[in-house]
This record gives structure tokens, C-alpha cells and sequence, in this order.
């Protein structure tokens, strides 16, 4: 019985058009379900439904995405329809979702905490890496020590507070898991800002590098035999580095060939 000006205007259907019709036929076949089961809920219980989003479609002929909330009016009864234009919602929820895809696909650990140090994202990276579900820890505060070992949870609150001033960190970080399992990770701290500069979370990024620093630390332990037996034997030796053409050698060779 009502049809708003802005309705006209972002839909671009004169007044005469849409008096008298139903608001199924402007709705998607796809959404035309859901929207009654709305509807269905509002006269049920006479208590306002939340927001849909659908699809409705324009003058001329293409399908915009909507946000439509309804109630009753006290008065007559009769069903009232506000209906947003929610393209720009619908475009910056599907470039979330995208993202979210996205930090879902990288094998890295991925965590993402509001100011108060609430878990906000938890991505399957992070459910490999430290064992616990996505549902176990999103909203919550991670007590003191769950991810990190006793020998550097004060390096950690550290790290908190550099955040807190908006200074990112990056390095070498001893954590453990959900089984309480200690290793090495090799990990990136951020700070999440809106459009004016204004802190809003914080991000870390972790990868496991415990192989690497076994594999590390089993070189420099053969290095350093190797450097006792040359220097035990009184051996004289000398490398050649292809790449520079650049020739070094020892001591003990120096010693044999008289220099």
C-alpha cells in the first residue's frame, strides 16, 4: 500500500508499477523461500525476523543484492518492508570470504586477536600447528602459557607489549602444542590497523623450523668435529670457492709450504 521514494529511486520502478504487487515478484526464485519463511516468522510471532539478504531485481531486469527487515504495524497489521541496497555489503563480504579462503589455503599458522587479546581467526595452519580446533579457542583469551614455554612466556609479554605500542616483531620463538610437545617456531608479529591508523587486533604468522634447526645444529656439530681432527692431525687445507674464484687456506698449510 506504501512504497517509499528511495525504494523508486535505487530500483528505479515507478510508483504505479509496484503498487498492488507482491514483493515476490520482485525477489530472486532462489531467495523467494527464505524470504517467506521470514515473513511466515514475523506473522507467527509478531516479533521483527533478522535481515535477509536477497536478491531483488531493478527496472531493468538485473538482480541487485538487498537487505530487507520486516515488522507489523501495530495499527493495521499489515506487513512492513525496509529493503537497503546491499551491493556494497554483499561485494566486501564476498572479498572476506575470499581472504578468509585464502589464509585457510597457506600451511602457516595463521592467528588473528582482537585489543583484548581474544582469538579472532584460527586458520587450519594453526589447528596442524598447535593442536587445538578452531572452535575450541575463537572468542576466547588464551590463558598464560598455553602456547608458549616456560622458559620464554616473559620474552612473550614483551612481545605483547612492543605490539600494544604498535611495533611489529619477528624472530625465533619457542612454543608447544596442545600436548604440551616444545619446538621451534619461526615467527611474524603485526599489528592490524583501520582506515585512521587505529590499532584493532593483532596477527601472528608461525612456521615450525624445528627440522631446520636440528639439521642446523648437526652441521655445526660435523664443523666443529671436523675443525678438531684438521687442527688434531695439524693437517694443511684449502678451499676453493668456484663461484668468486676466491682461494682460502689454513695455518697449518701456510706453515708447510714455508709462508
Amino acid at each position: 500500500t506504501y512504497v517509499s521514494p528511495q525504494f523508486q529511486a535505487r530500483f528505479g520502478f515507478p510508483i504505479n508499477e509496484v503498487m498492488g504487487k507482491s514483493f515476490q515478484d520482485f525477489v530472486h526464485p532462489h531467495d523467494t523461500p527464505k524470504a517467506l519463511i521470514k515473513i511466515g516468522e514475523l506473522l507467527a510471532t509478531n516479533d521483527s525476523p533478522s535481515a535477509l539478504m536477497h536478491r531483488i531485481k531493478n527496472k531493468q531486469g538485473d538482480w541487485l543484492w538487498a537487505e530487507t527487515k520486516g515488522s507489523l504495524d501495530p495499527h493495521t497489521g499489515e506487513v512492513i518492508l525496509i529493503v537497503r541496497d546491499a551491493s556494497e555489503k554483499k561485494a566486501q563480504l564476498a572479498q572476506l570470504k575470499l581472504q578468509s579462503n585464502m589464509l585457510e589455503a597457506v600451511t602457516q599458522s595463521v592467528i588473528m586477536f582482537d585489543t583484548d587479546w581474544c582469538v579472532q581467526y584460527w586458520n587450519k595452519g594453526a589447528e596442524r600447528l598447535f593442536g587445538w580446533k578452531k572452535e575450541e579457542v575463537m572468542g576466547a583469551i588464551l590463558p598464560k602459557g598455553t602456547m608458549t614455554s616456560l622458559s620464554t612466556q616473559e620474552e612473550g609479554m614483551k612481545i605483547m607489549d612492543q605490539l600494544q605500542r604498535g611495533i611489529p616483531w619477528e624472530g625465533e620463538y619457542l612454543v608447544k602444542n596442545k600436548q604440551g610437545n616444545e619446538f621451534t617456531a619461526l615467527v611474524s608479529n603485526n599489528v592490524v590497523q583501520d582506515e585512521h591508523g587505529k590499532i584493532i587486533g593483532y596477527i601472528g604468522i608461525s612456521t615450525n623450523i624445528s627440522q631446520t634447526k636440528k639439521v642446523e645444529e648437526i652441521l655445526l656439530r660435523n664443523k666443529q668435529q671436523l675443525e678438531l681432527a684438521i687442527d688434531t692431525a695439524k693437517l694443511g687445507i684449502w678451499e676453493l670457492t668456484v663461484e668468486t674464484g676466491m682461494l682460502e687456506w689454513n695455518d697449518e698449510l701456510l706453515k708447510k709450504i714455508g709462508r
